[in-house]
């Protein structure tokens, strides 16, 4: 009421009233993000706002593939393949149980999971630890 300027709708509030105030929708993302886990959806979220709340894609992300699994009127889970480099994809609503999952890069993790090992003086060994864990 504020943001649209109908004051007109304010009312006064008594003492012994009761406000209920309706939970906030609730929207998922996991996968190759660096923070996965549940979210309130603000007024409204854009994808590319839930993937800034999640922290970011991981360095290991696929950064131009996500899946957007979505329950329709009737209860039945609808999944969308999202292409990120489309500027509509980013945009797109996030609506209420929304699972996002970002996809990850076979080479992205295989770039972000070798590691060198320096053991004894002059012996080092490379070695791989999967960048998901």
């Amino acid at each position: 009421m504020i943001k649209e300027g109908q004051s007109e709708l304010n009312i006064h509030i008594n003492s012994a009233d009761v406000l209920f105030v309706p939970e906030a929708g609730t929207f998922f993302v996991d996968g190759a993000v660096r923070k996965p886990g549940a979210y309130h959806i603000q007024q409204s979220t854009t994808m590319q706002e839930a993937f800034l709340e999640a922290g970011g894609l991981a360095p290991y992300a696929n950064k131009d593939r996500a899946t957007l699994i979505r329950y329709t009127e009737n209860g039945e889970r609808q999944m969308l393949e999202l292409d990120l480099s489309d500027p509509e994809s980013l945009e797109l609503e996030v609506k209420d149980r929304d699972v996002i999952f970002a996809a990850a890069s076979a080479y992205g993790k295989l770039v972000n999971g070798l590691r060198l090992t320096l053991g004894i003086p002059g012996f080092g060994f490379l070695g791989y630890k999967d960048p998901e864990k």
